[in-house]
């Protein structure tokens, strides 16, 4: 769940006006304005049933002068207020409304708005699990709203990416996002929004164990006067979860409550259950189990209220150990089954993609089956065929000692046979094409499955074998600040854990290339600069990216990591047999052809006696997979430049 979600206000506020009809000399537009100023205020209170009255005259003010301006900001304000109700959908589509209305106003009238409506519409998305839509919408809002100046909406941006990435347990590109949001401080008309950036650097440090750097950026955010309940109660959250990592119960337990009596009167369900969970996990370390038991029911009550599957999830399997904990095996059994219930649900995802891998098997097995019933068509036609030739045959015998019945026969004998060769020639270009129609099937089944296979292994290095080498970093050095040593242990005790970190960054690496979430979430430009970059700080080589025309609309997914893994193996080829000082990456895209180059100024190879290679070869099944060309130029000593031609117009996913 997101650490911060930033509601945002789309219009200033202004001083409450009488809900009364305008007089004659105000005009339809001026009115419509003033309503919609009047509204945003009201919001801003709370107050929905009045601001949707005033919304409603606002729009009608702005159909009457024709004021499509005024009808976009309705529709914006609109979507804040089913945001504020927590009717996520209707707000939704408020602000998709919204967007539609301000892309026919000229380009200095929308930028501003469509950076709102890409925000707004972006928490809704997050509010309804929807993540990586979410974060598409976040990114279009950076651009709109940086372009219109509108730093304060751009912070709030900033955040949700920020949080994301941290919800994804990626704390550098976290703290990279944090420190954009930071940047804008001089930029920002207050101080009061940058509290949950300094809120959620804290949590960063808390994560990492750099308790006096949290301590930092917790004292930076109290400086920092808050605008709503809900900053003032995240503040208290996180300053509750710092006390309790550093094992002071007692105040950690002090600041969750207090976070509690800012957080019930909003009555959000998702952010409760998280309360709830703390305030139990408290309890349960103070060993006072009966106040332990009876938060995390209240925070099972509130995910189950709010959809929350994972918060429920861990809420049961806590209840399960707490019951077994005080010798109530019966009630941990029963939370248990709850538990493993709620963990079934959890792997819905994985059971949808086993049912698309057996679907794409069926699929091949279908295309096998015509292929029979349309080569069993083809010899039954062949042996027509014959027939009719012997048929013939005899009554051209007849038909000779009548010239014109014959040639009339004759006629007929080869306008069949023509029709005959043309039906053979038809079917097996049919089975040409199936067969290669069930190449590329299996082909994708064999992609997919890899891909799955690499996010499984992914997952389970991550969550499994790299949190337990955390695990035995965090014990080993809380060994090292409760022991002594002698200096030569010391220094072996050192270096041992130095050698334990590369070994977590080393495996960190490996998932992520096995499993790249950047592609998956945020498109096919940012996966790859990841790659480069990480590439170029890893080794003594220069790796440079250019992209040309991919700032439209999305490649199909599957074309997308296709690219990716392309240029993955072939980055490894140049780490591993060019010997190069750099390497270039360029992609380009017009509207019916994506190629790819990839070009490095090593010792080059004899491309003649290289094509039988299995890393050829396997670049190939891709690219055929694609249905794309590979070109190749390359000589000993003269670098290698390797261009790869996809047509678009031809669906790979």
């Amino acid at each position: 769940m997101l650490t911060r979600l930033c509601l945002s206000l789309f219009l200033m506020l202004s001083p409450a006006l009488p809900a009364q009809p305008a007089p004659a000399a105000v005009t339809d537009t001026a009115q419509a304005r003033r309503y919609l100023r009047q509204a945003a205020s009201l919001i801003a209170r709370a107050d929905t049933g009045q601001a949707r009255d005033f919304l409603t005259a606002a729009q009608r003010y702005s159909e009457r002068e024709n004021f499509p301006e005024g009808l976009a900001q309705a529709q914006l304000l609109r979507g804040n207020l089913h945001f504020t109700a927590q009717q996520y959908p209707a707000a939704l589509a408020a602000y998709d409304q919204a967007a539609e209305l301000l892309g026919r106003l000229p380009r200095s009238q929308r930028l501003n708005g469509l950076g709102l409506a890409a925000l707004g519409s972006g928490e809704a998305l997050f509010y309804q699990g929807q993540m990586e839509a979410g974060m598409k919408r976040f990114f279009q809002g950076v651009n709109y709203l940086q372009a219109a100046g509108n730093y304060p909406k751009l912070l709030a941006c900033y955040l949700n990416i920020a949080s994301y990435y941290h919800d994804l347990n990626q704390p550098d590109k976290a703290r990279r996002y944090i420190t954009r949001a930071l940047a804008l401080r001089p930029q920002l008309p207050d101080q009061r929004g940058l509290l949950p950036a300094y809120n959620l650097l804290a949590m960063l440090h808390i994560r990492a164990h750099n308790f006096g750097d949290a301590a930092q950026a917790l004292a930076r955010g109290r400086a920092v006067r808050a605008t709503s309940p809900y900053d003032v109660a995240e503040q208290h959250r996180i300053e509750g979860i710092y006390y309790f990592e550093t094992q002071d119960f007692a105040a950690a337990d002090q600041h969750f409550r207090a976070a509690l009596r800012y957080l019930e009167p909003q009555g959000n369900p998702v952010h409760l259950a998280q309360l709830y969970f703390a305030l139990a996990r408290t309890a349960q370390r103070r060993q006072d189990y009966a106040a332990a038991q009876r938060y995390y029911l209240r925070s099972e009550q509130q995910a189950r209220a709010g959809r929350a599957a994972q918060q429920r999830y861990f809420t049961l399997r806590a209840l399960a150990e707490l019951a077994e904990q005080q010798g109530q095996t019966a009630t941990a059994l029963t939370y248990f089954k709850r538990y493993k219930a709620a963990e079934d649900s959890t792997q819905e995802s994985t059971t949808k993609q086993a049912i698309s891998r057996i679907e794409s098997q069926y699929q091949v097995q279908q295309k096998e089956q015509q292929i029979l019933t349309l080569r069993q068509t083809q010899r039954a036609q062949a042996a027509e065929l014959r027939r009719q030739q012997t048929v013939n045959r005899g009554a051209g015998a007849v038909l000779l000692a009548l010239l014109c019945a014959g040639v009339l026969g004759f006629t007929t004998l080869r306008s069949r046979q023509k029709i005959g060769r043309q039906q053979q020639l038809l079917q097996a270009q049919k089975i040409q094409e199936l067969q290669q129609e069930r190449q590329l099937l299996a082909s994708e089944a064999m992609l997919r499955g890899q891909e799955e296979e690499r996010s499984r292994l992914a997952r389970d290095l991550h969550d499994g074998l790299g949190g337990m080498l955390s695990s035995v970093k965090y014990y080993l050095g809380s060994v090292r600040s409760a022991v002594v040593l002698p200096e030569p242990s010391a220094q072996l005790f050192t270096r041992s854990l130095e050698q334990l970190d590369g070994s977590i960054s080393e495996l960190r690496r490996v998932a992520r290339d096995m499993m790249p979430e950047a592609l998956l979430h945020f498109g096919l430009t940012t996966a790859l600069q990841d790659v480069c970059d990480q590439l170029g700080q890893s080794r003594p080589l220069r790796v440079q990216l250019q992209t040309f025309g991919l700032t439209a609309e999305r490649l199909p997914q599957r074309t997308e990591l296709v690219v990716f893994r392309l240029v993955q193996e072939l980055l490894n080829n140049v780490v591993k047999h060019a010997d190069a000082q750099s390497v270039l990456v360029q992609l380009s895209r017009t509207d019916d052809q994506l190629q790819l180059v990839v070009e490095d100024d090593g010792r080059g190879f004899d491309s003649a006696a290289s094509h039988r290679g299995v890393g050829l070869r396997s670049m190939q099944a891709r690219v055929d997979y694609l249905r794309g060309a590979l070109d190749i130029q390359t000589a000993p000593g003269q670098g290698t430049a390797i261009t790869i031609d996809v047509p678009l117009a031809a669906p790979a996913a």
